[in-house]
């Protein structure tokens, strides 16, 4: 096994984070016929090390002679010669820092050549100018947000993680051609949850994973949900995965622009012009979609989500947690912060629903009895009905069929549910709750986010 010339150290870039399947440049890989449901075998594969002093790796992108680029939160972007396994420096790019944010994926332009193409795509968090931390005083630190405060407290953290591409050209990245395509929101200065993956399916669409930038650690491991008047807006995961008209927690579908932006491809989960939505979003209700991998004969689309940190499920708050990969092949809501895996944080109930143009089609919710549900089942079932019952809880959407005059065609209008304050008493209690006469909170308006009481 060939490796890296660096000398020993505690961290190594290897299988899991940084593979590829060699092969000398020009020549195909063979694609062994396995039936189509049967891994590759182990001997497919070669595990090299690529880096074993990376600093933080987060992403890597294979250059069409086998050299690869990878990163490192901190902003470095390396590049792993094939033929001599030396590694170098090719980029910088300057980033914010705090917890989980800087630099976070890299991925080539699908017609990346090296010659006529040489477009780099990266997805980073720019510095701005957030408060951050002054090494001068070191019993506090100015870069952290407060938990409590006023809507003027948090307004300092308010920053945002761009979606940028670079050239790569004559061995180094050039940050002086970056063309910007999209800005993604996000609270800074407290924990966590900022994705984010990039993937390019056949047409030349790009994807963007991005997390439901939320703070776990306040809701005991179950979903948080706090919308309290002087609460932090990142304790409240509806605001971003439960909201239709915010691109965080969410599966992005973009076509980029020659010169920079995007335009918005067909087949997304709402149709640009739909009020309360964001035309981007292809799949909603995620939480942290880290990772994201696309089949490019079928387009299906593979999400590894970060689930719930509870290690055991309560009648009251919700189930247990645990990671999951799942198959995205059409516009969905996958129901986070109110239900896991299209339905499983409320056991046994699952909702999916697909774009129609005009209206989105909302599937029966049905049950799944499998080993994990049946499990669940005790402790959910009197939740899960009632959140069928339900009118208007924030998170979970509302059907109503309508007939669209403009072309005639039936279909089910996907309502933004009301909000549900549930500061505390946990997910049960915000069942239990329903909304006030007259229906809509009248802070929120259709698919705003929702933000401490004003």
């Amino acid at each position: 096994m060939r490796r890296i010339a660096l000398g020993s150290a505690a961290a190594s870039l290897v299988a899991g984070l940084l593979v590829s399947p060699l092969n000398p440049p020009g020549q195909a890989v063979a694609r062994p016929d396995h039936g189509g449901s049967e891994p590759p075998p182990d001997r497919a594969f070669q595990k090299v090390t690529l880096n074993d002093r990376p600093g933080e790796p987060m992403d890597l992108a294979v250059l069409p002679n086998n050299d690869v680029l990878h990163t490192t939160r901190e902003g470095a972007i390396w590049l792993n010669d094939a033929s001599t396994g030396v590694n170098r420096q090719v980029g910088q790019i300057d980033v914010y820092q705090h917890d989980e944010e800087g630099l976070q994926s890299i991925a080539l332009d699908p017609r990346f050549d090296g010659r006529k193409n040489r477009w780099v795509y990266l997805y980073y968090s720019p510095p701005l100018n957030t408060p951050v931390d002054d090494p001068t005083t070191p019993d506090v630190n100015e870069g952290d947000a407060p938990f409590t405060g006023t809507p003027a407290d948090f307004e300092p953290f308010k920053g945002l993680i761009r979606l940028s591409r670079f050239q790569y050209n004559r061995g180094e990245i050039d940050t002086s051609t970056e063309q910007q395509i999209l800005d993604v929101p996000v609270d800074r200065g407290i924990c966590c949850h900022v994705g984010g993956d990039i993937v390019f399916d056949s047409k030349g669409n790009l994807l963007l994973a991005t997390g439901d930038d939320t703070n776990p650690f306040e809701s005991d491991g179950y979903a948080p949900l706090d919308d309290r008047a002087d609460r932090n807006p990142a304790f409240d995961a509806r605001r971003t995965s439960g909201n239709s008209n915010d691109p965080r927690g969410k599966i992005l579908r973009i076509k980029p622009k020659p010169g920079g932006g995007y335009a918005i491809p067909r087949g997304n989960m709402f149709r640009p012009g739909t009020p309360g939505t964001r035309p981007e979003i292809y799949s909603m209700g995620w939480r942290n979609p880290f990772r994201i991998e696309i089949d490019p004969r079928t387009d299906h689309l593979y999400v590894a989500d970060y689930s719930p940190d509870a290690n055991a499920p309560d009648p009251e708050r919700g189930p247990a947690g645990h990671g999951k990969w799942t198959v995205v092949t059409e516009p969905g809501n996958y129901g986070w912060p109110l239900l896991r895996d299209g339905g499983a944080a409320l056991p046994g109930l699952r909702l999916r629903h697909r774009d129609l143009g005009r209206g989105l089609r909302l599937r029966r919710a049905h049950q799944r009895l499998g080993a994990q549900h049946r499990a669940h089942r005790a402790a959910a079932d009197g939740a899960a009905r009632r959140l069928v019952q339900l009118r208007g809880v924030r998170g979970v959407p509302r059907a109503r069929h309508r007939r669209d005059r403009s072309d005639g065609r039936a279909g089910v209008r996907l309502r933004l549910p009301q909000p549900v304050h549930a500061a505390s008493g946990g997910l049960a209690e915000a069942l239990r709750r329903r909304p006030a006469a007259g229906g809509v909170d009248p802070r929120l308006g259709q698919g705003d986010a929702p933000g401490p009481a004003r």
